[in-house]
Formats: C-alpha cells, sequence, structure tokens
C-alpha cells in the first residue's frame, strides 16, 4: 500500500478500505474533487471523503475504469481476503515483535507475509488487526505491539466482562424465578443471590448514588433520576422475593435513619446501668415537689421543674434537665453513637432513638418517684418584671408525678396551688417575647390514628393549651439563659439563630399573623452569638432535650466542664463541623418524618373518594399551579387550574383519585369544569 498523497500519486481507479460513521466499509475511488476522494461504495450512494479517512488501499493487475466491472470484483476479492485473515496468528505474530514498538502496516506485511507485495495478503492481515482488541494498539495507519503489562490488564478485563456477562445471565434468571412466583419468604438462598438482594435494596434506597447502581440499573432499565415507578418496580420485586421494604422504610432508610443498635452498644449500656450513679458534689432537690409534662405517650421524660417559694405574683423556680454529662462523655461508645444519629427520630409507627431505650426511656428518664441526676437552672419569675436567673446547679431531684398535658391544664383552670400563678408568670414570659419581635402564629395541629390501618383516623389537637405554652416558655427560658451563659463566658458553643423576618404590607394591621402573613429564613446553627428573630430572643441555644438530640447533649457537656472549672473539651473548629453535621441530618429526619406523615394523611384521603373537603388557597406558584391546604387534616398539596380563586379563600374540593404507590391525587373544585390533579403530593 503506497502513502497517501493526492498530489504525487493520484489513487483514481483504487479500490480502498474507508471508515464512515465509525465502520469500515469497501469501495472503488471514482474520481477526485476539491482534494477530496469521490468513492463508489459496494452499497449505496457514492460519497466524498478526505484521504485521512482511507485505511488501506490497493489496485489490482488489470486496472478497472468502470464502476459496474471494478465494484463486481471487489467483492470476491473482499471475501479472499476475509478467508485469509483467519490464518493469521497474531499471537505469534506478537511474540516476535518488539514490545511497545510501533509499525507500519507495510513493514508487518514485509516480516511475516510469504508474499507482502500481494494486495490481497495485506488486505487480510489489515483485516485481521482491525479485528484484534489484544496484541496491538492501532492509532493512525499504525500498530503498536503490547508490553506483557499491558496484555495482563486486557486479560483482566475479559475476564471481568466474562464474569459480568455470567452475573447479568444468572440474575436475569432470578428475576424470572422470583416473577413466577418461585421465591417467597421461606425460601433458603445461597450467598450469591443474597448479596445479590442485597444491591438491589442498595440501588432502592441510594439510587444512583448506590455502589451498585451500574450493575443493577440496566437489569431493570432504571433512571438515574428519583422515579416512583423504578421505586414500584423494585419494591414489588423485593416483596415477591420474600424481603419486602414498606414506603415509610424505604423513607426512613434514604434519610439514613438508624434502626438497630450494635451489639456492642447493646453490651455497653447493660456495663453502665450496673453501676451506682454517684451523687458527689449535687445539690439534693429530692424534697421539692417536681414535675414534668409531656405527651400521654412520652417516654423518654429529660426536662422538669420543681417550685421552691410561690405567692400570688411571684415565684421561684427551678428547671431540671436530665444530666447526661457525668456518663455519656466524649471517647466513649455511647457519644460517638449519639454523634453518629445526631438525635431521635418520631414516626407516627414508632421511635428511632438516638440513645438505646434502656437509657432514654428508663435510666436517664425523669421517671416519676425515681432519684435521677439532672442540671438545674434556677429562676425567680414575676407578673410585672423580667425574669432573674439565679444561676446553675448540677443536682439531684426526684419527680413527683408525670404529668400529661389534659392534667397540667386541669390544675391550672381549677386554679391548685401553684398552678395559676406559675402559669400567668408564663403568659407574662410570652408576652414580653412578643413584644420584643417573637412570632405568635397560631398553629393548627391533628393528631393521626394509624392503629387501625385500614380505618385511619384523624382530629384536630390543640397544642396552643395554656400547659403547652407553659413548657414552652420554661424550656425557652432555659435555652435563653444558657446561651447568655455561654456568650458572657466566651465559651465556645453552637448557638441557634435566626435573621430578622419581613411581614407583607398588606398583613401589618392583622391582630394575629400567620405563617402565610411572614417571610422569615429557617433558623441556623451557629458558633457566632446572634438573634434568633422568630422567637424574640438575643441569643439562643439548645439544650433541654440532651436524651434526644445530640447538639443538646454537647452543649450540656460542654457547660459542665465549665462548671467543674475544668479544661474546655470542644473548640471552635469541632463545634462548626458538628454544627453542619447536625443541620444537614436534621433536614433528611424532618423531611422523612414529614413525608411519612403525609403519606398517611393520603391514605385517609383514599377512604373518603367522592367526598369533600375544605380547602384554603394558600399561594399561586408560578408554572400555573396552586398551593392548596386541606384545612381538616392540614395537608398541603399544588394544584393546577385554580388561579382564579383569590389567596386566603376558602373552598371545597371534591377527592376524585387518590393513588397512594404513585402519591397522586386528583381533585375537582364544585362550580368549575376544570378538573384539579396533584402529582408527589408527599
Amino acid at each position: 500500500m503506497a502513502t497517501i498523497d493526492m498530489q504525487n500519486d493520484t489513487l483514481i481507479h483504487h479500490y480502498c478500505l474507508f471508515y464512515k460513521d465509525g465502520n469500515l466499509t469497501a469501495g472503488w475511488i471514482e474520481d477526485t474533487q476539491k482534494n477530496k476522494l469521490l468513492i463508489s461504495p459496494l452499497q449505496g450512494k457514492t460519497i466524498l471523503l478526505p484521504p485521512h479517512r482511507i485505511g488501506f488501499f490497493w489496485k489490482t493487475t488489470t486496472v478497472e475504469t468502470e464502476k459496474k466491472s471494478a465494484l463486481q470484483k471487489l467483492k470476491p476479492q473482499l471475501d479472499q481476503a476475509h478467508v485469509l485473515a483467519q490464518s493469521h496468528d497474531l499471537a505469534i505474530i506478537h511474540e516476535l515483535t518488539d514490545f511497545g514498538k510501533t509499525y507500519s502496516l507495510d513493514e508487518l506485511a514485509f516480516d511475516f507475509l510469504d508474499t507482502p507485495e500481494d494486495p490481497l495478503q495485506q488486505i487480510g492481515l489489515f483485516f485481521a488487526l482491525e479485528k484484534d482488541r489484544r496484541y496491538f494498539k492501532k492509532k493512525n495507519n499504525t500498530y503498536t505491539s503490547r508490553t506483557p503489562e499491558e496484555l495482563e490488564q486486557i486479560e483482566q478485563q475479559e475476564k471481568r466482562e466474562l464474569e459480568k456477562q455470567l452475573w447479568e445471565k444468572k440474575a436475569k434468571q432470578w428475576i424470572s424465578e422470583i416473577e413466577n412466583g418461585i421465591w417467597h419468604e421461606n425460601t433458603l438462598i445461597n450467598e450469591e443471590q443474597e448479596q445479590w438482594i442485597h444491591q438491589i435494596q442498595s440501588t432502592l434506597i441510594y439510587k444512583k448514588n448506590s455502589g451498585y447502581w451500574k450493575n443493577i440499573a440496566p437489569l431493570f432499565n432504571l433512571n438515574a433520576t428519583s422515579n416512583e415507578e423504578d421505586d414500584i418496580k423494585l419494591r414489588k420485586l423485593l416483596t415477591q422475593a420474600g424481603f419486602p421494604i414498606s414506603w415509610g422504610r424505604l423513607t426512613l432508610l434514604r434519610a439514613s435513619v438508624q434502626y438497630e443498635f450494635s451489639k456492642e452498644i447493646e453490651e455497653a449500656v447493660l456495663t453502665l446501668i450496673q453501676k451506682p450513679i454517684s451523687k458527689n458534689g449535687r445539690k439534693d432537690w429530692s424534697h421539692c415537689p417536681t414535675y414534668t409534662i409531656d405527651s400521654e405517650t412520652t417516654a423518654d421524660y429529660d426536662d422538669a421543674f420543681s417550685i421552691i417559694e410561690w405567692n400570688n405574683g411571684h415565684l421561684l423556680l427551678a428547671v431540671h434537665i436530665a444530666d447526661l454529662s457525668d456518663i455519656i462523655q466524649p471517647g466513649t461508645l455511647l457519644f460517638e453513637e449519639a454523634e453518629k444519629r445526631i438525635s431521635s427520630v418520631y414516626t407516627l409507627k414508632t421511635v428511632f432513638p438516638m440513645l438505646p431505650q434502656l437509657l432514654s426511656n428508663e435510666y436517664f428518664s425523669l421517671q416519676a418517684k425515681k432519684d435521677r441526676l439532672a442540671m438545674s437552672f434556677v429562676f425567680e419569675l414575676s407578673v410585672d418584671q423580667q425574669p432573674i436567673f439565679h444561676g446553675i446547679e448540677r443536682s439531684l431531684i426526684h419527680v413527683e408525678e408525670n404529668l400529661t398535658y389534659e392534667q397540667a391544664d386541669q390544675y391550672i383552670e381549677d386554679k391548685d396551688s401553684f398552678w395559676e400563678p406559675l402559669s400567668n408568670c408564663c403568659q407574662i414570659l410570652r408576652q414580653q417575647r412578643i413584644e420584643q419581635g417573637a412570632l405568635d402564629f397560631e398553629r393548627k395541629e391533628v393528631e393521626i390514628d394509624i392503629s387501625i390501618p385500614d380505618q385511619i383516623n384523624i382530629q384536630p389537637v390543640n397544642r396552643n393549651t395554656l400547659a403547652h405554652q407553659l413548657i414552652e416558655e420554661l424550656a425557652i427560658l432555659v435555652n435563653h439563659a444558657v446561651a447568655k451563659f455561654y456568650k458572657d463566658h466566651q465559651c465556645p458553643g453552637i448557638y441557634r439563630t435566626q435573621a430578622p423576618y419581613e411581614v407583607d404590607e398588606e398583613a401589618k394591621g392583622k391582630e394575629k399573623l400567620s405563617p402565610q402573613d411572614v417571610r422569615i429564613e429557617a433558623a441556623r446553627l451557629s458558633t457566632i452569638p446572634d438573634i434568633h428573630a422568630g422567637l424574640g430572643c438575643d441569643c439562643y441555644m439548645q439544650m433541654t432535650s440532651p436524651i434526644r438530640r445530640f447538639v443538646d447533649l454537647v452543649t450540656q457537656y460542654q457547660l459542665a466542664q465549665y462548671l467543674r472549672n475544668q479544661k474546655i473539651v470542644f473548640g471552635e473548629e469541632q463545634l462548626m463541623g458538628w454544627a453542619e453535621q447536625i443541620q444537614n441530618t436534621q433536614s433528611l429526619y424532618t423531611r422523612a418524618e414529614q413525608e411519612i406523615e403525609k403519606h398517611w394523611k393520603m391514605k385517609y384521603l383514599a377512604q373518603y373518594l367522592g367526598s369533600s373537603f375544605s380547602a384554603t388557597i394558600k399561594r399561586h406558584l408560578r408554572t400555573d399551579r396552586t398551593e392548596i391546604v386541606l384545612d381538616d387534616i392540614q395537608y398541603s398539596i399544588h394544584v393546577p387550574g385554580l388561579g382564579a380563586y383569590q389567596e386566603g379563600e376558602s373552598i371545597q374540593l371534591r377527592i376524585d383519585h387518590v393513588n397512594v404507590e404513585q402519591r397522586q391525587i386528583n381533585v375537582s373544585a364544585p362550580h368549575s369544569s376544570n378538573n384539579s390533579s396533584v402529582s408527589g403530593g408527599l
């Protein structure tokens, strides 16, 4: 084969092999036009190609000048060349070359062909080299002999590819067996099948972020983006195979909620609870009447209060927070477990605690009739002056009674003992915060009863009672006092801050604002003390729930070290890292809790197809959709086709269709020709 040179050697009436769309094709060079070759292929129309697209060219002894005759003689030559290609043993040729050296086709033909000048022999070698992917690297019509190291890499790749093909064949067989009912929950599966199920579970949970995505996605034609249909497909297969993952569990797994505690953690707990509690250096408050107020289902009591002195307008009280600082210390397994989990997660069905339940619900929980370690904050409250903070005590307490909110409300209503003045003082605290800019929304909440899954019940619940407000104010009072203590003593800590909010012009004259009237940023965690606008505090921290939240545990431990006049453990950099970790993880948890709650609300709506629900137009969105709130169940969804209604307007919407699996709701408004559909309401 001669070197292609349009100026010195014309290629007219030569046969050639050329590349088109990445494929090697044969043809006959009919003419040249503007430095390009006019080629008639064996099949198809004549094409123009630049010379560098030619892989090989040749001519026969008798030069053909007629297109039809030339093409008739081309195919037999190619057939013969393909036969000759089979005779070339590239493994032997490779062994006889210098590894890593680059050769032209002419050089290889000269060294290894019996008749190197024979075009068909050259074409046969060319075909063999083009087909080869092992022994020679091809580039610009040259061939580089691969080194032994490169050959070993290729062999490993081929081995992996073969293993992958065999694995895919088995996986498709397993899928077929599952779909045909051969697998079930009692089927004994081998280790390889168990690993495959694990890969499907990982892919379902983490999608394209799963390390198994590349293996599993092609088997099921999965999309890289989040897709409800893909979730349904994988969940259905896992259920058929005997490894079901419910929608709620999937939501929690995607939020990285930890289900079980390790054996090492359980052993650490058993060792811990057998040790006697050290009461040294603690003030004994066990003689004071002490109470907790929580919901009826609460088991992890982490705050209580004692009334020390009181009269109609004045109280001296201590707010007690369960003290974990002597026991859950940095470097211990339990501290590291709390750091990993960040907080307890609460769903309608169960609680996933930050600490094992033997600790959260018993050992640390401020249960009635039991001595407990606490960190106590002493305040003087009055109906006619600002609260006075008297200090912090490491204490021993004895709770007299674990009250429900309903019981505490009854005590307040009956004006029993100290309850009325305590409630009055807390109402003064609330009013003082509102005057300092705190938001005072009327919260509408519901309680969802799923004890009978097929008969879900949703009822409004009042969390604005005097007892609820009392506990809220005492918690804010403590958290604000802790933040001021940290700030005044320049102790490194994690603050909770919130930037100033803006009230819409139309709402400024309202007696009571709603969340829709206010533009406010979400609260953030920071190591720099700053205002919390929503609570009306000049600085704020979280420390009232160390059993449930890691940030509270960190705050408590750092404070305990300071009170003992010991070295501060947590520095600014570590606290900043924790602040980001806590914020990100808590965001995932909150979203998961909300999605699960909305899931059950959707199942509730599915019970009432054809029924009408009162709805409020919350706001109109840019995409011709409207955010509405179903008032009775406090469920927010986005609906198209309601642009004619005013924001804040109340309307009736009929529930026409609900698909819980695909998270779709179809609704329609009476007296309207528009049917409105919402997808992805969760």
